[in-house]
């Protein structure tokens, strides 16, 4: 009786460890199932490649040292994760790269770059496009950094246009543009932050104003037609353009008089309404640096 007892005892103990190792054996298996998720992401991790440029007014500057920093949302960190040094690559001067740089997409901005050279400095952030498509890569806008510019401001410009924009836009003069801070998560405030008005050749500036983040920006004329457009302030010179698309004008044509010129064009001269449309869409070029 006393051995088939301690036979029956050693059983059911062998046969407890048992099931207690294979309960920890399920547990680590399903531990292990929720962290690969987590470690598959990390290795992941999406990267992305961040160029630019460095400028002093118009000419380009090599030789300057350019840095990236980590962005928490309200301030830089105190050590750079990667040092450059502005040089000439590809037969442009000035030029700089940081390879393999990792994001966070759900942040506006995860780094800023600072250059540096005799005692100037320059700030901008890195703005990430996200894919537009399926199969697409998410790319960091260029930077361009001028060290004779401010610092940590934008200067906004930009032109308000008639819909027709393919086909002989016109300016529109005296519209009234207000800028609107947003959110991370897209609302809009209800003050304006900054305001303008077009002039004669409809565009308008708002220097030194704005830091950088993300905006919208609403034009309204006279008679109350409005546009709207999105946009994120990354650098010291940030471009929009605001399109009427329920206003349409066009330069007239006047009918040819009885005995007058038949050429064509305003005040005789031929063409002349293809010159001022011309002149209207080449207003785009006072968008590029003023170098």
């Amino acid at each position: 009786m006393f051995l088939s007892f301690t036979n029956d005892y050693t059983f059911k103990n062998v046969e407890g460890i048992c099931v207690k190792r294979i309960g920890f054996i399920l547990m680590a298996i399903m531990l292990i199932a929720l962290m690969a998720p987590a470690c598959m992401a990390q290795s992941a991790q999406t990267v992305v490649n961040v160029k630019g440029y460095v400028y002093k007014g118009a000419l380009p500057v090599d030789g300057a040292k350019v840095q990236i920093y980590s962005w928490d949302g309200e301030k830089m960190g105190t050590s750079p994760m990667s040092t450059t040094v502005s040089a000439t690559i590809d037969g442009l001067s000035g030029a700089f790269e940081f390879k393999n740089v990792p994001y966070d997409p759900s942040k506006t901005f995860n780094w800023v770059v600072q250059a540096e050279k005799d005692g100037a400095q320059a700030h901008a952030m890195v703005y990430i496009v996200p894919p537009q498509q399926a199969g697409e890569a998410p790319k960091a806008e260029p930077i361009v950094l001028d060290l004779g510019m401010w610092d940590w401001k934008t200067d906004l410009r930009g032109m308000v246009q008639s819909g027709n924009l393919a086909t002989n836009a016109l300016p529109i003069s005296d519209a009234t543009v207000k800028i609107y801070a947003r959110d991370a998560n897209g609302t809009v405030g209800t003050t304006p932050v900054a305001t303008a008005i077009t002039d004669a050749s409809g565009q308008f500036d708002i220097p030194n104003v704005l830091g950088y983040g993300q905006y919208q920006a609403v034009a309204i004329t006279k008679d109350n037609h409005v546009a709207r457009t999105n946009f994120t302030a990354y650098q010291q010179e940030t471009h929009v353009n605001l399109v009427m698309t329920d206003i349409i004008l066009a330069t007239p044509t006047p009918t040819a008089k009885p005995g007058g010129s038949t050429s064509g064009g305003f005040f005789g001269l031929p063409g002349f309404e293809a010159v001022l449309a011309l002149a209207a869409l080449s207003g785009t070029s006072l968008f590029l640096r003023r170098r």
